[in-house]
């Protein structure tokens, strides 16, 4: 994530699948603070699930 946030203007990280994203979240909020570009979207189980169901063909 640093190397994308020195050479990106902006970087956007989709993080996916509940509760092991928020504990990632959570441990490099600290850290990632720095970077003004960086920004983190987190999709829920039931949202990933969702977009699943879409994304299966019938």
């Amino acid at each position: 994530m640093r190397q994308s946030c020195s050479k990106a203007v902006k970087v956007i990280v989709y993080p996916y699948g509940g509760k092991t994203p928020a504990m990632w979240g959570n441990k490099i909020k600290k850290p990632a603070t720095r970077f003004e570009n960086l920004q983190v979207m987190n999709f829920s189980a039931s949202d990933t699930g969702e977009v699943a169901k879409l994304a299966t063909p019938p």
